[in-house]
C-alpha cells in the first residue's frame, strides 16, 4: 500500500483515523478528503502536504482545527509539484 499514488475518502469515517495512515503513503500524487467526522489536532494536518509529490488536494466538510494551515504549510515544506488545492471545510 506505500506505493499508492491517490487516496479518497468521502464518506464518515474518523478524520484522526485516516490522518494517521496517510504519512505511510509517501508515493502518493492525489488527495481527497470528504465528510469526514470528529475532530483532530492542528499539528495532525501536517500529514496531508508530508508527500513531496503531491500535486492535487481537496478537503471538503472536515473539521479542521484552526491553527491546522500553519502545519500543513510550515515553513521549508516543499510542495514543487502541487498544482491545485481545495479547501472547503468547517473550521472550529
Amino acid at each position: 500500500m506505500t506505493q499508492l499514488t491517490m487516496l479518497g475518502f468521502e464518506a464518515e469515517e474518523q478524520l484522526q483515523d485516516v490522518l494517521a495512515v496517510i504519512p505511510e503513503l509517501q508515493q502518493r500524487r492525489g488527495l481527497h478528503l470528504g465528510f469526514l467526522t470528529g475532530a483532530a489536532a492542528p499539528a495532525d494536518f501536517a500529514a496531508l502536504t508530508s508527500s513531496s509529490h503531491l500535486k492535487y488536494a481537496s478537503l471538503e466538510r472536515c473539521n479542521m482545527a484552526a491553527a491546522a494551515p500553519r502545519h500543513m504549510f510550515r515553513t521549508g515544506r516543499l510542495l514543487p509539484g502541487l498544482l491545485m488545492l481545495q479547501i472547503g471545510i468547517d473550521m472550529d
